[in-house]
């Protein structure tokens, strides 16, 4: 197929009912398909070098995400950002990439610095397909996938300083009055939701409470979306990572919790793969397992919190979703009984 035509079919297909705005109309500001495939095709030929043959993915959910093959051969990946994601974040995750890269680890390599496309920026790497997804709860694999995550927290502890992991959009408290960030998409409205939702804000307040002064640590940096459907596992472990601009800086133990809550989902699927308790529970045990030292009884009740104030976070988008879902999340479920065992 064409790659414009490939990219255009599938910008056209069906999403959530209600969601506002397109995704490529928010990251682009290009309402039209057609026009959007062209500017995306247009731009991996422009920063790639050469034209392109085949695509062989388009990802769309916060951004848009196209994988594609060149006409030398060589594969190549375009992520474009919403307008709201600064340049030196984008920097900041491409410095993470390089320093990942030089100590041995999974990530695909930057080919151009951030670069302006529609009404925001993109980026093009490496196509990295080593590996494979699938389900990560089974302990084997999941010792290796939190064993992966605490070797990039070691590998990007001298980037706790970066100024471009000052992310207000990935911060635990972005406005007072809030205990959450701004909504990742414009699918959730926290506010016309609010009926329902006091229980979950309740849960998300108390676990900021536990947090407290750590709301301004800067212990460590951690991939802050590190979950199945970013990661490619082998056969000695996580075999590519992606989504590097999910990096943040803050207290390690809290935003482990935050991790664990859904370090096996994998949206793209039927069965997304929502962890259990145990499941997420067994996850932080194995990152433990491979520090120098487990976490201190402070650092596990941060653990904790960093569980609750996630888990509240997915389980106010699911209440915000209501009837428009289209699969059963159980993400309140979940956080009614953390509370309750965890």
């Amino acid at each position: 197929m064409d790659p414009v035509e490939a990219v255009r079919s599938r910008l056209a297909e069906r999403r959530v009912p209600g969601a506002g705005p397109l995704v490529h109309e928010e990251v682009l500001g290009v309402a039209d398909q057609l026009a959007a495939a062209q500017l995306l095709i247009g731009a991996v030929a422009e920063h790639g070098g050469t034209a392109v043959s085949s695509v062989e993915f388009l990802a769309v959910s916060v951004g848009v995400v196209l994988g594609c093959r060149l006409d030398d051969g060589r594969g190549v990946v375009l992520k474009a950002f919403r307008p709201s994601v600064a340049r030196r974040a984008i920097e900041a995750g491409q410095h993470a990439q390089h320093l990942a890269l030089e100590a041995g680890l999974a990530a695909p390599r930057p080919l151009a610095p951030p670069f302006d496309l529609g009404t925001g920026l993109a980026t093009l790497e490496s196509l990295l397909l080593d590996g494979e997804r699938g389900d990560v709860r089974p302990p084997p694999v999941r010792l290796n996938l939190a064993g992966g995550l605490q070797r990039l927290v070691a590998v990007l502890a001298p980037m706790r300083s970066d100024p471009g992991l000052d992310r207000p959009d990935r911060a635990l408290l972005t406005a007072e009055g809030s205990p959450y960030a701004a909504p990742h998409s414009s699918l959730f409205d926290f506010d016309a939701t609010a009926d329902g939702a006091a229980w979950i804000d309740d849960a998300a307040w108390e676990a900021l409470d536990v947090l407290g002064s750590a709301l301004s640590d800067r212990s460590a940096v951690v991939h802050s979306d590190w979950r199945a459907e970013n990661v490619r596992m082998g056969p000695g472990g996580v075999a590519a990572v992606y989504d590097w601009d999910s990096l943040q800086a803050g207290d390690e133990a809290a935003l482990v919790g935050g991790v664990a809550r859904a370090f096996s989902t994998d949206w793209t699927q039927s069965d997304p793969m929502i962890p259990t308790v145990a499941d997420m529970l067994g996850f932080v045990d194995d990152y433990q397992s491979c520090r120098p030292a487990p976490f201190s009884p402070d650092e596990k009740r941060r653990m904790r919190a960093g569980i609750v104030h996630a888990l509240a976070y997915s389980a106010r988008c699911e209440h915000a979703l209501g009837d428009r879902a289209t699969w059963a999340w159980g993400f309140r479920s979940l956080l009614t009984e953390f509370l309750h065992v965890g």
